[in-house]
């Protein structure tokens, strides 16, 4: 049976880079909070909007993924979105919290739709990243400890939503490549995590670090999109012409 591609990758495409452009316009070039407000959710709600909830039908019985991939993956952006409205109130310590909270549950749903089916075996490249990611959490953790022990709840909570970035590009990496799904899609989630911790580093650098080195707040914002981007375009793996073959029954 010829697999049929309903995913509207370049639909996507063009919502996503026009919505860049709006954020460029009245973020970057503006300061008014009520015009971030209007528009920083926007690239997210629509990656959101795009993505189809109903579970992954092409995909055989054998395969690892999670038949519910494209449902925790949309949830996870419409958390995301809502969450960025929190995250412009740096200067409010509850509002900021609710913000990574609802990030916190985000990744949380990544991590869920990603999840394989059955236990998979460590690799050596998996271990690798863990530990490398790990080790550049903690170093960050250290690097801005002075201002976060003022508040222990902070320090718990960033130790705990890095760390969950860090499980989730773990398990991304030891994924085996299968012939039911796209590789190019599944790299496209695993360099799509990688940017999300990398964001929130420099995002945790520039709230928190006494003596920080110095981010533009574009940065923040650049490896983010992308990475949102990245993993959306991921949730179509089973479903994308790039996979080798067809799956017939």
């Amino acid at each position: 049976m010829t697999i049929i591609h309903p995913y509207p990758i370049s639909l996507l495409h063009a919502f996503y880079f026009f919505s860049i452009g709006a954020i460029y316009t009245f973020i970057v070039q503006f300061k008014s909070l009520l015009a971030k407000h209007a528009v920083k959710s926007i690239p997210i709600f629509t990656l959101a909007l795009f993505v189809p909830s109903e579970p992954l039908r092409s995909s055989p019985p054998s395969s690892l993924l999670n038949p519910n991939l494209k449902k925790f993956g949309k949830l996870a952006l419409v958390l995301s979105g809502i969450a960025d409205q929190f995250l412009l109130h740096t200067d409010k310590p509850v509002l900021f919290a609710i913000g990574g909270l609802l990030f916190f549950s985000a990744h949380v749903c990544y991590l869920l739709a990603y999840r394989p089916k059955q236990r998979l075996s460590h690799t050596p490249l998996s271990i690798f990243c863990f530990i490398v990611t790990l080790m550049m959490m903690v170093g960050l953790i250290i690097f801005i400890f002075p201002r976060l022990r003022k508040t222990p709840f902070f320090v718990f909570g960033v130790s705990v939503y890095l760390f969950i970035e860090v499980v989730l590009i773990s398990v991304l990496v030891q994924f085996p490549n299968t012939p039911d799904r796209c590789s190019r899609c599944h790299n496209r989630a695993i360099v799509g995590a990688f940017l999300f911790f990398v964001s929130d580093l420099i995002l945790f650098n520039r709230v928190f670090a006494i003596e920080r080195f110095y981010f533009p707040s574009w940065a923040v914002m650049l490896t983010y999109y992308l990475a949102q981007f990245l993993l959306a375009c991921s949730l179509n793996q089973v479903d994308c012409s790039h996979k080798t073959g067809e799956i017939k029954r």
